[in-house]
């Protein structure tokens, strides 16, 4: 029998608080006020980092393969901060970043050897917490406080109707899992995930809905438990539907492709206006410079991108505000750290899912792959990117067979 170490109860701990403190970093404005805890995000990066590397932790295993894999990927976006057209911006954006993935992966990588019992017992509070969220933004519609940033955008918990429809994404991923593993009942896994697409559709976030169907047909046609004969009768039976009420989906489609009409242009084409330009810049800011990209986490304003606010912070005389918007993370990240940084994180994700090859691991990186189609968040810690990234590092800290009822 496992006996859990003080560094894998710690680890545990820790990530409950870190997605605690995830999720309040994205709260509605409107309910809890504009005061901000990120200050207390960057400060447990750098006392959980210090506490593991000396060691306070205690004696227990570790899984040096995640630390490797991270180590890599860190290291190939350093070419793109020390050769970036604005290194100073590039270092004080790295530096955090670096400092935060090194933290999740080294709780991760103790929380790996903990018992199976642990495990479910995080993963049940997890699931919980976001049942408890949801239930929550059920409440803040009904007291008319869930629309923070526009009047049609439902944001519920959240500041931003695009940040509750990354989380609804991640929350159907524990349903998901729930589901599979049988930690909590499928009927009430049913209700959320229903409740779920209901909500993606009132943030208008078309991000949140694709990405929730298909998350939800892969887990069907890779995960489920059901026979290949019942996978086909259930195809059929949703063809069938489909068919049936054509006109009632085409109408709910082209109103989430152009956000109820809030949109400039409609159907596919707004889809594409919203990205496109975005897309265009980055390929063309990365043909200029192919080796190490134009620098982590910038924007040098050329060919339709936004450009940086340089100015100083009147604290510390350095340009801590210089915010970018990039739209899409695959076009973004070779344009900001070159063929080294593409190669790099592109190695990391396909090492992570040869590493664990299951559900929990697949699942999340598919996750990602679909949310950098309409974000370009995963390089930034300090907002909905923090979020991501804990939940990736949770499910990475699970090996293939913990608690998986075949």
């Amino acid at each position: 029998m496992h006996i859990n170490s003080k560094a894998e109860v710690l680890s545990s701990k820790m990530f409950f608080f870190c997605y605690l403190l995830s999720i309040f970093n994205m709260k509605n404005p409107l309910v809890m006020g504009e005061w901000s805890i990120s200050p207390i995000i960057y400060f447990c990066f750098v006392i959980i980092a210090l506490i593991f590397f000396l060691g306070l932790f205690g004696r227990g295993y570790t899984d040096k393969n995640v630390l490797i894999i991270t180590i890599i990927m860190l290291f190939s976006l350093i070419p793109s901060v020390f050769l970036s057209e604005y290194i100073v911006v590039s270092i004080l954006k790295y530096i955090p970043f670096f400092c935060g993935i090194i933290m999740l992966s080294l709780l991760s990588s103790r929380l790996t050897f903990a018992d199976e019992v642990m495990k479910r017992e995080l993963f049940r509070k997890i699931l919980n917490t976001n049942r408890i969220v949801l239930g929550l933004s059920v409440f803040i519609l009904f007291i008319g406080a869930g629309y923070p940033r526009n009047e049609t955008g439902f944001a519920g918990f959240f500041n931003h109707p695009q940040a509750f429809g990354i989380y609804l994404l991640y929350f159907m991923l524990f349903e998901l899992v729930s589901w599979r593993t049988n930690v909590s009942g499928n009927l009430s896994s049913c209700f959320f995930i229903v409740l779920i697409f209901a909500m993606s559709y009132m943030t208008e976030s078309r991000l949140s809905l694709g990405s929730n169907m298909i998350f939800l047909l892969t887990y069907f046609f890779m995960f489920g438990k059901l026979t290949l004969y019942r996978k086909i009768v259930f195809s059929v039976l949703a063809l069938v539907t489909v068919f049936l009420l054509y006109d009632i989906l085409m109408d709910v489609t082209l109103d989430v492709l152009s956000k109820r009409g809030r949109a400039n242009s409609y159907g596919v084409e707004a889809l594409l206006d919203s990205r496109f330009r975005f897309v265009e810049g980055s390929i063309l800011n990365f043909l200029d410079n192919p080796f190490s990209g134009i620098g982590f986490q910038v924007s040098n304003g050329k060919y339709g991108h936004y450009p940086m606010d340089l100015t100083p912070s009147a604290y510390f005389n350095l340009p801590l505000n210089a915010s970018i918007e990039k739209g899409v993370f695959w076009s973004a990240l070779p344009e900001e750290s070159g063929l080294i940084g593409l190669i790099g994180v592109f190695f990391f994700f396909v090492a992570t899912i040869l590493l664990r090859r299951s559900i929990f691991i697949v699942m999340p990186v598919l996750g990602l792959f679909l949310l950098g189609f309409g974000e370009a968040f995963l390089f930034s810690l300090g907002g909905v990117g923090f979020f991501v990234w804990v939940v990736f590092y949770f499910f990475l800290s699970f090996k293939k067979n913990d608690f998986i009822v075949n």
